[in-house]
């Protein structure tokens, strides 16, 4: 299977850099076997898990998906070959499942799949009587992003992504603002609210993504991330004797020192892997 998908990405991205064909070839190996797939919610609230001294409302959780269960999806969603639409203008392709969002509301309704349907087991609503009934599933070669937008009033603003495989940075932008979030494999990130209305957000059209860090007295106490803390990468350095160690032995990271700055001493370079997300919310089926 995994062979299948490599070859399926290779055609299908043409245009594709060598760099960029070489990352797609250390997508993890989906072994010929069936996954077990238990997507039973042991989360039960959402509310814990915000995003402090951000914006209303982001919340961030870490680890919500385990290995088993993203190859799973993986090989589920490379298992449908027909449903994948490139989006020229951006160099990444889509699948959507749900049915059409218009003006008038959920068009050409379709039930979501098994796997999405489990999966929307570990998603949040902020109203209990709405129902998770459209997905956007998205593929990022590196160097492939998404510019900063909004989604707008036709879907229900409460949004569940849901990260594959590779790390990113995800921007909040505002004016001259701009919050950055540390999005990992296995993660949910949910967004509502001023989030939702008022900020766009988006991925830089990068290879890698840049961590700012101070690192004193073996700590790090400081980055450029508003999530930091709540990362499994925050997680890790707590367990380990030496940071700086750590960090230069990790494959993908490159740590380098910054001069004569008085805010941070360290930037982590992170390498970005072909990122698939989940994308999945609620649209109103019609509109009033």
């Amino acid at each position: 299977m995994f062979k299948a998908i490599l070859k399926t990405v290779k055609q299908e991205k043409t245009k594709s850099s060598l760099s960029e064909q070489q990352d797609i070839a250390q997508i993890p190996k989906i072994e010929e076997k069936q996954c077990q797939t238990n997507f039973n919610r042991q989360i039960l609230e959402y509310l814990p898990y915000q995003v402090p001294n951000s914006i209303e409302a982001i919340f961030y959780i870490k680890e919500i998906l385990t290995l088993q269960q993203q190859e799973y999806l993986m090989n589920e969603i490379y298992n449908q070959p027909k449903r994948w639409v490139d989006l020229l203008h951006s160099n990444r392709r889509v699948q959507k499942y749900g049915g059409d969002v218009k003006d008038e509301g959920l068009i050409n309704v379709e039930l979501l799949p098994d796997f999405l349907s489990q999966l929307s087991n570990l998603c949040f609503l902020d109203d209990n009587t709405l129902k998770i009934n459209h997905a956007l599933i998205n593929e990022y070669a590196p160097g492939i992003g998404i510019h900063p937008h909004f989604d707008g009033p036709l879907y229900h603003n409460f949004v569940n992504i849901f990260s594959i495989n590779s790390t990113c940075i995800f921007k909040f932008k505002k004016e001259d603002q701009s919050l950055k979030l540390f999005v990992e494999p296995g993660s949910l990130l949910i967004f509502t609210k001023q989030a939702y209305t008022e900020w766009l957000h988006g991925i830089n059209y990068h290879h890698d993504d840049t961590i700012l860090m101070n690192i004193k007295y073996n700590q790090v106490c400081n980055t450029d991330l508003i999530n930091f803390p709540q990362t499994s990468l925050y997680q890790n350095l707590q367990k380990v004797d030496n940071v700086i160690e750590y960090l230069n032995s990790q494959p993908n990271y490159e740590l380098c020192q910054i001069q004569n700055d008085n805010q941070f001493t360290h930037s982590l370079i992170i390498r970005r892997l072909l990122r698939v997300s989940i994308t999945l919310r609620h649209v109103p089926y019609k509109r009033i």
